[in-house]
């Protein structure tokens, strides 16, 4: 069963339901993803004070105990990292959500009213952002390669010759 009673099988709905029936039950669909979005943004908001709380600890056992100071930044390196991977994981959960909403659920409210003329604000949003680029996505991967790339340059001190070995060892 359904949403209020409603038969739902694997295509949806069953046949014998009507139309005001089918809408109440894809508004309350869109109405849950929505709110899923919402719980999903308030999760990736708090990942900004964890990872605030991350390096303020890592600061003050750094003003302390500077002897363990590469165990240190590793370690809050993959700390930060860890929280980067599940704040993307969020986000493409957002994605997923939008798109399903774009690609499922529009259509088939729009063949139930009849028309699209009721969904006005994202068509509005996409006339405005055309022409902007959206880097946030990937502001967290290439910060964390290149942390660790200083990171791995700090800790080994090599020669420029051996750098290059090391570089070029995976493709021989």
């Amino acid at each position: 069963m359904g949403n209020q009673g409603l038969p739902v099988g694997p295509a949806g709905p069953g046949p014998g339901c009507s139309t005001p029936e089918l809408l109440q039950l894809r508004l309350t669909e869109y109405e849950a993803l929505m709110t899923r979005n919402s719980y999903l943004l308030q999760v990736q908001y708090a990942f900004w004070s964890v990872a605030l709380v991350i390096l303020a600890v890592a600061a003050q056992v750094w003003s302390s105990d500077k002897a363990h100071g590469w165990l240190l930044a590793w370690s809050t390196l993959i700390s930060l990292m860890l929280i980067a991977i599940v704040w993307g994981d969020t986000l493409c959960d957002l994605f997923g959500n939008v798109t399903y909403i774009e690609h499922a659920l529009i259509p088939r409210i729009s063949s139930l009213v009849g028309s699209k003329e009721f969904w006005l604000y994202e068509p509005y949003l996409y006339v405005k952002r055309r022409n902007q680029r959206i880097g946030a996505e990937l502001t967290s991967p290439v910060l964390a390669s290149v942390l660790s790339a200083v990171l791995i340059v700090k800790a080994w001190p090599l020669a420029p010759y051996e750098w290059c070995a090391v570089v070029l060892s995976p493709f021989s």
